[in-house]
């Protein structure tokens, strides 16, 4: 799990989530309030996609978030 801040200075957690199909999700929650949103990610197994997650920077988080749909 990582936490960062939008380009508005809200902070969000994301974490991955073990999808299927060789799928995971990025799943963005908004600390301040319930917004959940997601996002699929290419990788090959969870340790990877978290490995991926640990090296992204803030920019690349802030574009996933961006591109990101809601949980419904």
């Amino acid at each position: 799990m990582r936490s960062f801040d939008d380009t508005s200075g809200n902070p969000w957690q994301v974490a991955v989530l073990d999808a299927s199909y060789g799928n995971m999700l990025l799943v963005f929650s908004h600390a301040g309030d319930l917004t959940v949103r997601k996002t699929v990610m290419a990788a090959e197994n969870l340790r990877l996609a978290e490995q991926q997650l640990l090296d992204m920077d803030e920019a690349q988080l802030r574009e996933l978030l961006a591109e990101s749909v809601p949980w419904d």
